[in-house]
C-alpha cells in the first residue's frame, strides 16, 4: 500500500460521511450484483461486511485501492479545495478533477467530494461553468496548452458524480445543493459542448460547432440517459438525440472484428489523426468504461454489440495484453505497455462482454496491480469500484438491507428466527420462505420492515435440516435473497417400531407432548386399515393381521401429517 503523504496531503482514512449516505461503500454488492445486465465476477473477496472495522466484503479490493489513491494523487489546497495530482504532480487536469469526484461519491466520501467540486468551480475560468482544462496546482493558474478552455469528457463524469452526490446526500444543502450543481452542469454541457444539430459530443466547449475532429472515448451514452431523467424538459433532447448520434459514430468507428475504437474520428466515424496518433490508445482506452456502462445500467444493444466484439478478442489475453494498439490488431500481445491501464479498461469491457472467466481473469490480474502513475492508479481504482458493485445507477430504485445479527432456535416444534437488519432502503416486507433441500423455497409469511423477529409452528419431519430465508421486498414488487438460515431440526413426536419388516406383532415406543394420540394404518391405495390408540413414553405391542405389502404409520399431529412406512411380510 501507498503510505499517506503527510504535507499538504489528504490522508487515507475511511470516510467520516460514510454513515450519512444513502448507498454507502460496499452495500449494494453484499448480495450479489446490483447491475441490470452485464456479468459480474465470480472471484470477489468473501471477508465480512463490517465498515466500522475498515471490512468491505466483497469490495475489499476497492476499499484499500481508494485508500492507496486518495493518499497517493490528492493534496487539500489551503482555500479549502481538494485536487488531484497528475503525472508532473505540480498540475491538475479537469479530468482528474471529474474522476476523483466519481470516486468519492460512490465511495461516500462528502468531505473529498465537496473539496474537489470546490476546485473544479474555482477553476471554472471559463465563463461558461466549464473548468478549464489544465491547471497550475493549488494556484488555480493556466497550465499552458490552452488550459483555460474546457474538455467534454471531464464535463461528463463531473456531471454524473453530482447526480451520484444527489442520491448520496439528497438532503445536504452545504456547502452545495447537488441536484441544482448537476442540472446547471448538464445545461453547459449542452449548450457549449454538444453540437446544435448534428448532436455529437464536441471535445470542448472552444472548439465550436465547426471543427470536424472527434473524440469517441469521450462520448457517454449511459450518462445520456441519465440527463434525460434529470432535466425532463430536455429528455428528448438527451435520451434520443444525443443517444443516436453518438452511436451511430461509435458503431462507425469501432473496428468489426476487435470492437476497439480510435483516439481521433471525423464526423463521420472514420478514425484519423487530427489531435494526436491514429490507434486504440490512451484517449481511445476508456471507450470499454463508457460502452460497459451502459451495458450494466441499460442493457443497452450497441454497446453490448460493441463489448461482445471486443471480449471475443481478448478471450485468454487478460495477463499479456497491451497497448497502444492498432484497430485491427489480430490479438492484444503486439501493444507496447502491458500496463494496469489498459487492463484497467478493458477488464470494464469484459463486464459488458458477458465473458465469465475473462472478467475472472482481469479481476484477479489488476486486484494485485501496484501504483500506475495517476492515470493507471486512477483508472484501476474506477475499474475496481465498477467490478465490485460500486459503480451503481443513480437512477435505479434502490431495494437493500443488511443483516446485522441473526439467530435460530426451536422448543417443542417452534422455530424462533431472529434478526436485526440496517440501511434498509425502500424496503416494504421481509418474506419468510421455508425449505426442505435449500433448492426450492416455500413462502410460509410477510413481516413489515422493520420487525426483526417471528415464531414459525413448522412441525415437518424427524431429523430434518430446515432452511429459512429472509426476503426483501419493496412496494414495486421487486425482491432480493437477504440472509439463508438453516436449522438440523428435531421433532416433538417420535415413532419407533420394531420389527420392520414383521410378520404379526409390532413393538412401537411414541415420545410426543399429549397423554395419548390417534394413529391410523392405511395401505398402499390410502384405505383405512387399522386405528391404535398410542400412549405417550409407553412401549405398547400391536398384532398385524393384514396381507402382506405396505402400509403407512400415520398421524396428525399439531396440525401436520406425519407418516412412516411398514412392510407386512
Amino acid at each position: 500500500m501507498v503510505l499517506p503523504f503527510i504535507l499538504g496531503k489528504v490522508l487515507a482514512q475511511p470516510a467520516a460521511s460514510f454513515s450519512q449516505a444513502k448507498r454507502p461503500l460496499g452495500s449494494m454488492s453484499q448480495l450479489g450484483s446490483p447491475y441490470k445486465g452485464g456479468q459480474f465476477p465470480t472471484s470477489l473477496p468473501q471477508g465480512k461486511y463490517d465498515p466500522g472495522k475498515g471490512q468491505f466484503g466483497v469490495s475489499q479490493h476497492a476499499y484499500l485501492a481508494y485508500l492507496d489513491w486518495k493518499s497517493g494523487y490528492t493534496q487539500a489546497c489551503s482555500d479549502g479545495t481538494i485536487r488531484v495530482l497528475y503525472d508532473d504532480p505540480a498540475r491538475t487536469v479537469s479530468e482528474g478533477i471529474a474522476y476523483g469526484m466519481l470516486l468519492a461519491a460512490y465511495a461516500a466520501d462528502k468531505t473529498l467530494f465537496d473539496g474537489l467540486w470546490n476546485y473544479y468551480k474555482k477553476n471554472s475560468v471559463t465563463g461558461k461553468g466549464i473548468m478549464g482544462w489544465n491547471r497550475q496546482g493549488c494556484t488555480h493558474t493556466d497550465a499552458g496548452m490552452s488550459g483555460n478552455t474546457g474538455a467534454t469528457d471531464a464535463e461528463l463524469d463531473a456531471a454524473m458524480a453530482l447526480l451520484v452526490a444527489a442520491c448520496q446526500w439528497p438532503d445536504a444543502t452545504n456547502p452545495f445543493v447537488y441536484s441544482t450543481e448537476a442540472t446547471n452542469l448538464i445545461q453547459a454541457i449542452k449548450t457549449y459542448e454538444i453540437h446544435p444539430t448534428t448532436f455529437q459530443t464536441l471535445n470542448g466547449d472552444s472548439w465550436g460547432s465547426g471543427n470536424t475532429c472527434r473524440n469517441p472515448s469521450y462520448f457517454s451514452p449511459a450518462y445520456y440517459k441519465l440527463f434525460a431523467r434529470h432535466v425532463p424538459a430536455d429528455s428528448t433532447f438527451w435520451a434520443n438525440e444525443v443517444v443516436d448520434a453518438s452511436y451511430e459514430l461509435l458503431n462507425a468507428n469501432r473496428h468489426p472484428s476487435t470492437g476497439l475504437v480510435s483516439n481521433w474520428s471525423n464526423t463521420g466515424g472514420v478514425s484519423n489523426a487530427c489531435n494526436g496518433p491514429n490507434e486504440y490508445g490512451y484517449d481511445a482506452c476508456r471507450n470499454p468504461w463508457r460502452m460497459a456502462t451502459d451495458v450494466l445500467w441499460h442493457r443497452d444493444p450497441n454497446a453490448t454489440g460493441m463489448m461482445v466484439l471486443l471480449s471475443n478478442w481478448l478471450s485468454g489475453y487478460a495477463n499479456n495484453c497491451a497497448g497502444p494498439i492498432a484497430q485491427n490488431a489480430v490479438n492484444p500481445t503486439v501493444g507496447e505497455f502491458n500496463n494496469v491501464l489498459f487492463a484497467s479498461t478493458w477488464a470494464m469491457g469484459a463486464m459488458g462482454g458477458h465473458r465469465s472467466n475473462l472478467v475472472k481473469d482481469f479481476y484477479n490480474r489488476i486486484s494485485k496491480e501496484g501504483d500506475g502513475g495517476y492515470f493507471g492508479t486512477t483508472l484501476k481504482t474506477i475499474a475496481l469500484f465498477f467490478m465490485t458493485g460500486n459503480f451503481w445507477n443513480p437512477y435505479e430504485p434502490l431495494l437493500f438491507a443488511t443483516v446485522k445479527e441473526k439467530s435460530i432456535s426451536q422448543n417443542l416444534g417452534t422455530v424462533n428466527l431472529q434478526w436485526t437488519t440496517e440501511w434498509e432502503q425502500n424496503v416494504d416486507s421481509i418474506e419468510v420462505y421455508f425449505s426442505a433441500d435449500g433448492l426450492s423455497y416455500t413462502k410460509v409469511s410477510s413481516l413489515k420492515a422493520g420487525q426483526t423477529s417471528y415464531g414459525l409452528q413448522e412441525i415437518r419431519y424427524i431429523n430434518l435440516t430446515a432452511y429459512y430465508q429472509l426476503r426483501i421486498k419493496d412496494t414495486w414488487g421487486n425482491s432480493r435473497v437477504l440472509e439463508t438460515i438453516s436449522v438440523n431440526r428435531f421433532d416433538p413426536l417420535e415413532l419407533e417400531f420394531y420389527p420392520n419388516p414383521t410378520t404379526s406383532e409390532i413393538s412401537l415406543f411414541a415420545s410426543f407432548q399429549e397423554e395419548s394420540l390417534d394413529i391410523e394404518i392405511r395401505d398402499a391405495f390410502s384405505r383405512k386399515v387399522d386405528t391404535w390408540k398410542v400412549n405417550a413414553h409407553t412401549l405398547q405391542k400391536f398384532q398385524v393381521n393384514w396381507p402382506s405389502g405396505m402400509y403407512y404409520i400415520g398421524a396428525i399431529y399439531q396440525g401436520e401429517k406425519v407418516f412412516f412406512k411398514l412392510q407386512i411380510q
